[in-house]
């Protein structure tokens, strides 16, 4: 069964406590307060690098040291409050070009991301276990031959891994595209994997056909509200509650795992 992850910014715990939970630098102490206070119904935490606001909004190029040293503390942390009863798996920090802009810097961002794996893996793997380090298959935006490139060119790094990320899947229209690359990448692939991003529409497709790796996405999708043609963000806890309560509902009927 296929299981969804989400933020829980801006989600009111006294209302809803939801067990799939995504946790990144920018959302930490609201993340913990959270899970503070659900914690008898969290069963896993994801813990993101936060690349939307890093590389979109901000426009960097590459993690700043201060930044990976910032994030390895947040997961130890993690570790130290909940890794003894809560899973935990983690993001080896990846470097996505599917931000306007930044196409450009295919296929550096492949090596980049891989010589964070290798560092992770040297540094850090040990010091943060029992968390699960997840590296990210990297490649172009919509090009699916460019993810396979870079996970046969690495599938001996990937291997070493319990599970792995499925890297340019957050921003595109392409729905067909979409689904067609988590499809052809859960054929190449030998282990569970999870997907960043996923639009519904894709994963509504995807779970029409047997599946054998795909293990999870995430979405914060229900953010956003359409109101009379035009989208707007969900304005605090009393509107981005209830909307996710809606988008787990249509989850569940898909059969994806949302409790």
């Amino acid at each position: 069964m296929v299981i969804f992850y989400t933020s829980v910014e801006g989600i009111e715990p006294a209302v809803f406590c939801y067990p799939y939970i995504v946790v990144n630098p920018w959302c930490f102490y609201e993340a913990v307060r959270y899970i503070e206070i659900c914690r008898d119904r969290v069963k896993s935490i994801l813990v993101d690098t936060g690349v939307d606001k890093l590389f979109k909004q901000l426009n960097v190029r590459d993690y700043p040291e201060w930044y990976i040293a910032r994030y390895v503390q947040m997961v130890r942390t993690m570790v130290a409050r909940y890794g003894n009863r809560i899973e935990i798996i983690y993001t080896i920090p990846d470097i996505p070009v599917d931000y306007e802009g930044r196409e450009n810097l295919y296929p550096w961002n492949v090596q980049r991301t891989v010589e964070y794996i290798e560092m992770f893996r040297s540094r850090y793997i040990d010091y943060l276990r029992p968390a699960k380090p997840m590296p990210v298959v990297q490649g172009k935006k919509d090009d699916i031959m460019s993810v396979l490139d870079t996970y046969r060119r690495y599938e001996h790094l990937y291997n070493e891994f319990e599970i792995i990320g499925l890297g340019p899947t957050c921003h595109t229209k392409k729905w067909s595209a979409l689904s067609q690359m988590i499809l052809i990448f859960d054929r190449n692939v030998s282990r569970p994997f999870h997907s960043f991003g996923a639009h519904l529409k894709a994963i509504e497709r995807v779970l029409k056909w047997r599946l054998r790796y795909f293990r999870s996405f995430d979405s914060s999708a229900y953010f956003w509200i359409n109101e009379g043609g035009r989208w707007r963000k969900t304005n605090g806890r009393k509107e981005r509650t209830p909307a996710l309560i809606q988008y787990i509902e249509r989850l569940r009927k898909l059969g994806i795992e949302v409790e």
